[in-house]
């Protein structure tokens, strides 16, 4: 009970310093439910099965008051059938607004990781037609113990806005592990695209990550 991230989207659950890119997937910043005030039960089932849900306020972080009296319901059920692969849903919805859904795979082998998501939003009242969606794959290989090389794919489109707010990435990068093991120098190079007009962007980002605890 308290203020928390609400159990919606591995990746926004996981912290930025552990994700194995410099920023989170576009679809996952806009659509996943973030920081909330609210109560949530978390109840594993052994190793291979772990359900959550929560009722929050729905106003976002640092805001204790409602405003519409409405709140916000949060599920999370994740499976491991597998030691190697992880396969987890998610559903959030706001009281007479809109309901955002998700699922999610990731499988982890040796030095090599490969996780998918794909995450949507129903605004009530909308033509399911015109849901926002958006998705994201990533790769990444464990050349030697001090050096990932990762790769990741998005798309992100948004048709109740318009075709213009249709967006894809493509990132690659490595990441290196300085000795000690809390220092992590991420470096990444980034192309968005955004359609109607077709506009390209490259952006390289370079990241030094000081873990303390």
């Amino acid at each position: 009970m308290g203020q928390f991230k609400t159990p919606f989207s591995r990746e926004y659950l996981t912290s930025i310093t552990a994700i194995e890119t410099a920023e989170r997937a576009s679809v996952v910043d806009t659509l996943a439910t973030k920081r909330d005030l609210g109560l949530m039960v978390d109840a594993p089932a052994g190793t291979w099965a772990a359900f959550a849900i929560g009722v929050f306020n729905g106003e976002g972080q640092n805001i204790p008051a409602n405003r519409d009296s409405n709140v916000l319901i949060v599920s999370r059920a994740t499976l491991r059938p597998l030691p190697a692969l992880t396969l987890a849903a998610d559903l959030g919805a706001y009281e007479d607004d809109s309901t955002r859904y998700g699922a999610e795979i990731h499988i982890e082998h040796g030095g090599a990781i490969l996780r998918g998501e794909v995450i949507g939003q129903h605004v009530h009242g909308r033509d399911r037609d015109r849901d926002d969606l958006g998705w994201y794959v990533l790769a990444g290989l464990r050349v030697v113990p001090w050096l990932q090389l990762v790769g990741k794919q998005e798309d992100f489109q948004r048709p109740a806005i318009g075709v213009s707010r249709r967006m894809s990435a493509t990132t690659a990068g490595f990441n290196i592990d300085l000795p000690g093991g809390r220092t992590r120098l991420t470096v990444n190079w980034i192309r968005r695209t955004t359609e109607f007009p077709r506009v390209a962007r490259d952006v390289g980002l370079a990241q030094v990550q000081i873990r303390f605890i």
